[in-house]
């Protein structure tokens, strides 16, 4: 049972590592290509953190101080063009 739990254990960590250097890759180009679009750069974030975590969808809501609303910055996923309206 020990063994079967540090292999798990051990995939685990496999798994978390592979998306931190992915993650790492998606803010190096940011850096390397400041001109693209914020909202652009947050997608390919979101894709990749519904990718890491098994998700169908996700969003970034800014709050707008001046109109005390919520503002969708990005969504991904499979319900992306719902959350837009």
């Amino acid at each position: 049972m020990t063994d079967l739990f540090q292999e798990h254990m051990r995939l685990d960590e496999q798994h978390d590592k592979r998306y931190l250097r992915l993650l790492q890759s998606l803010a190096d180009e940011a850096l390397r290509a400041p001109e693209a679009p914020l909202g652009t750069r947050l997608k390919e974030v979101l894709e990749l953190v519904l990718e890491a975590m098994g998700a169908q969808t996700a969003a970034i809501l800014l709050y707008d101080r001046t109109t005390g609303r919520l503002l969708m910055e990005a969504s991904a996923g499979a319900v992306e063009e719902k959350l837009r309206e």
